[in-house]
């Protein structure tokens, strides 16, 4: 009763990265959703709030698009809403953020919090937003070679990953500060 077998082949190392070029942002693109016995009003409040904080900070030239959207019930389960906004450069890469609505918070406050943290990290001009810097430590460790990638400052998580990931593979991860609050995180993956 609930047995799993399975094989795989090694797929050889991986390769190390390079992220150290944030480029400018080109566009920003989101969705604002609600779900459940919200009305639609709500996602449209949040995106057009969002939408004018960013365009009040971002240059004329950045586009920028939120979905509305009401999840259909089959999709989703109880009420809800929420924001998400992604900021694309010209470089490709992308920093996101996001809002939940709460209870007893305004639908403006939500797409206000969501907009204010992406040009946080924006601010920061580097490669990688918060959520994903601890996320590519551990493929940093196992990589074959140096790999090095321009953050915003350092989370906990992150943190507390390269010091595992030091302690499991033996890589060497080194810091150092970069203009404007940045840090260039290297590493000498331990070439798993």
């Amino acid at each position: 009763d609930g047995s799993v077998r399975t094989s795989t082949r090694p797929s050889g190392s991986l390769k190390p990265v390079s992220l150290t070029d944030p480029g400018h942002v080109v566009e920003v693109s989101g969705r604002s959703f609600v779900a459940g016995v919200l009305p639609f009003r709500v996602a449209d409040v949040m995106a057009n709030n969002a939408t004018a904080i960013l365009k009040a900070h971002l240059p004329s030239t950045v586009t920028v698009s939120v979905e509305r959207v009401k999840e259909p019930e089959a999709k989703a389960f109880g009420t809800g809403s929420g924001i998400v906004l992604f900021a694309k450069s010209s470089t490709g890469l992308i920093r996101a953020s996001s809002a939940l609505g709460k209870r007893n918070v305004q639908a403006e406050d939500v797409g206000e919090a969501a907009a204010r943290d992406l040009l946080q990290e924006l601010e920061h001009n580097t490669c990688v937003d918060k959520h994903l810097q601890d996320q590519l430590v551990v493929l940093m460790a196992l990589a074959n070679g140096a790999s090095k990638v321009l953050c915003g400052p350092l989370t906990l998580h992150t943190e507390t990953a390269i010091y595992v990931a030091h302690q499991l593979t033996l890589a060497k991860f080194t810091t150092t500060p970069q203009d404007g609050n940045s840090v260039l995180l290297e590493c000498a993956g331990a070439g798993a």
